[in-house]
Formats: structure tokens, C-alpha cells, sequence
């Protein structure tokens, strides 16, 4: 059964999130073209380089050329990219710096998603599962990716396995096939350079 969450605020614009938050039995496929956009290294973060600090620093300067300023949230530890606002959770500040850098480096992907599309595809995208996982991947992708170049390659496989469920969950993706999920899923993270 497919679910449809109550309106949310994205972006400043209202809109309704399509999929579901459990197993289901009306599963949706993905498309050849649905991978494509999945695994596409249009938005690569190519000036991560090993050093946490300097590549916070690197990130924070290319949200402030955007416009975007950076808020840490008072209560959630969720970080959320809005068109000019960057939502970071709850004692973000605090985490340590590589841990902030991939953060960082991931929403930046976002932000290059949103220029490709334009503010209004994104939010229409994003409101579907198919959209959400075409939008993330490559974005954890991206978070994989800086995590290597830090030098936290060792905990890849951990993170990977741990991301797939928890990604699911969190973005309500139980409607795409669940073998068809975990396998694309699992093989385009896996093909980051290491």
C-alpha cells in the first residue's frame, strides 16, 4: 500500500511526499534512466582533498558564494538543504571535523542537484521515493567519497551496510523493489574509488 505523508515545507514551497514506510506490496521498479541519475558524477565534490578543516573551510566558503547560510537546528541532529538555508542538526558544531566536511560535501551535492534542475524540479523529485533515491545516493555517494579521502576508508563497508536500511527508512523508500534497491544501491556506493 502506498502511503502519501501529510503537506510538507520544502524549499518554501508546499508539497506532498510519495512512498512508504514499511514493506509493501506494490512495489515500483527503477528505471535505466532512474540508475543513471543515480550513479551520474555530475555533482562530485572533486576539491575534497584529505584534510578535514580545510575542506569544511572549502565548504562553508561555497555555501556562502550560494547565498546559503548555515543554521544549526536547537532540537534535531537532522540536516536539511533548503533553496538558502542550510539546516544542520542539533550540535553539529561540536561533531568532529571529518564528520563535518562529509556532511557538508554531501549537501553540496544537493545544491548542484538544484542548480541542474532548478529549485522547482527538485522539490517535484523530491517528493517522490524514485526522485528521493535518485537525489540521495548520489549525495551519500559523495559522503562515501570524502570519507576515503580523509583517510575513513576502513569504515566504508560498515557505513554502507548500516546507510542502506537506515536510508530506506528515513526517506520512506519500501515502495521500490527491495531486491532491486539494496542491489543498486549497494553497487553504486561500492564503486566509489577507494
Amino acid at each position: 500500500m502506498r502511503k502519501v505523508l501529510p503537506i510538507l515545507l520544502l524549499a518554501g514551497c508546499a508539497f506532498r511526499i510519495s512512498g512508504a514506510s514499511a514493506p509493501t506490496d506494490e512495489t515500483v521498479r527503477l528505471t535505466p534512466a532512474d540508475i543513471a541519475a543515480a550513479e551520474s558524477d555530475v555533482c562530485v565534490q572533486d576539491w575534497v582533498g584529505p584534510h578535514p578543516g580545510p575542506n569544511r573551510a572549502k565548504a562553508l566558503s561555497l555555501l556562502d558564494d550560494r547565498g546559503v547560510v548555515v543554521i544549526e537546528r536547537r532540537v534535531l541532529r537532522r540536516t536539511t538543504a533548503y533553496a538558502r538555508r542550510l539546516r544542520v542538526g542539533k550540535d553539529f558544531w561540536k561533531r568532529p571535523l571529518a564528520e563535518q566536511s562529509a556532511i557538508l560535501s554531501h549537501e553540496l551535492v544537493h545544491y548542484c542537484q538544484r542548480d541542474l534542475l532548478g529549485d522547482e524540479q527538485f522539490v517535484v523529485d523530491y517528493g517522490d521515493s524514485v526522485g528521493r533515491w535518485r537525489l540521495e545516493v548520489p549525495a551519500y555517494a559523495q559522503t562515501i567519497r570524502t570519507m576515503i579521502l580523509q583517510g575513513d576508508g576502513k569504515w566504508v563497508d560498515g557505513y554502507i551496510d548500516d546507510r542502506i536500511p537506515r536510508m530506506r527508512n528515513f526517506y520512506l523508500l519500501w515502495n521500490i523493489d527491495p531486491a532491486q534497491y539494496e542491489t543498486e544501491t549497494r553497487r553504486i556506493w561500492e564503486a566509489v574509488p577507494r
